[in-house]
């Protein structure tokens, strides 16, 4: 494992390591809803109505788990494992966090309350996990709840959000299939560990990164990228000490020239921008930034780690944009802080 010590405020180089069939979410039976990267959010109906659903494509047939981050402290919703393929409702799904409003969550089985009371901010994350026909809810890693019923597959992931904006983000799937162990018991464990929620791959392959012969596109979250928009919005929330892995292809151009193409690495003749972020780096350098914080250099390849919490965005080293066309494809994988 290799690290690099980092200023205030910069994203921390570093590895990680991982593995696995995760992956992400595919969302059917929408409504009210808009899927903003891997999570979704509450856009239309009233205000506390279970009126915005979602159910996941994917099933867990045997042993598996879903994974989120909640978006927002003070929201209502609920959201779980259902044996029913359609859309659900407060009280149709089998095994459900329930998210309180008042910054409590617990578990819900089809409209019963069954304990795992905890609180919970902005950021926090939930599992729900079949493991040898039991279904166990973790929190930041702690189990607070396991039914003590035996279900059977195949289950499908369904939300349900109340308050309007209230949003669920980074959510991953494990389909399953394979055995679980002792490890699986918390988010901190060995099986944790090679978890990497947003990967399809597990072991140490850095989710995909060149540097382990695994391309673009096989793994995380792919972002294509306006070059015309001085941000672009990922839609994915990341939580201070996540490690960030980006992978980058694809070309741009940056004005009427048609020599002024640039890649991730930035311009092909190595020209500057004088009002750019970074004035001494090549202009269409790919960069990056996480809520307000200041903006780092990513390039084609960069592992790193996030000094804040808070929406992900991605842009080009650039000070004008309006003459840009082309596109970056961006594969951003997140490894929680939890392990």
């Amino acid at each position: 494992m290799r690290t690099h010590i980092a200023v205030a405020g910069a994203l921390i180089v570093g590895s990680l390591a991982a593995v696995g069939a995760v992956e992400r979410v595919d969302w059917m039976n929408t409504s009210n809803v808009a899927v903003r990267g891997d999570g979704l959010q509450k856009s239309g109906g009233c205000e506390g109505c279970d009126d915005a659903v979602a159910t996941s494509r994917q099933t867990i047939a045997a042993n598996g788990y879903v994974e989120f981050t909640v978006g927002e402290s003070y929201t209502f919703w609920m959201a779980g494992l259902d044996q029913r393929p359609g859309t659900g409702r407060w009280n149709d799904i089998d095994y459900a966090f329930r998210f309180n409003g008042n910054d409590s969550a617990d578990v819900l089985e089809r409209g019963a309350y069954r304990g795992g009371d905890s609180y919970y901010q902005a950021g926090d994350r939930f599992r729900i996990a079949v493991v040898d026909g039991r279904v166990r809810y973790m929190h930041n890693g702690a189990t607070v709840f396991e039914s003590p019923e035996v279900t059977r597959g195949p289950l499908t992931f369904k939300v349900v959000l109340g308050s309007m904006g209230a949003s669920i983000r980074n959510v991953m799937i494990e389909p399953g299939g394979r055995r679980f162990t002792e490890n699986d018991r918390s988010y901190g464990n060995d099986r944790y560990r090679n978890d990497r929620y947003g990967n399809d791959r597990y072991g140490n392959d850095r989710y995909g990164n060149r540097d382990y012969d695994y391309g673009v596109g096989t793994s995380g979250t792919v972002i294509t990228l306006d070059p015309s928009e001085q941000w672009n919005d990922t839609g994915l929330w990341v939580e201070a000490g996540d490690m960030l892995t980006f992978d980058a292809q694809g070309q741009i151009q940056m004005s009427t020239n048609g020599n002024d193409v640039a890649a991730p690495s930035g311009s092909r003749t190595g020209r500057t921008a004088r009002n750019a972020p970074f004035p001494s780096q090549p202009a269409g350098l790919l960069l990056a930034r996480i809520g307000n914080a200041a903006p780092v250099p990513i390039g084609a390849h960069r592992s790193a780690r996030a000094p804040v919490s808070g929406e992900l965005y991605l842009g080009v080293n650039d000070d004008y944009f309006d003459d840009n066309s082309g596109s970056y494809r961006v594969n951003v994988s997140v490894e929680s802080r939890y392990r």
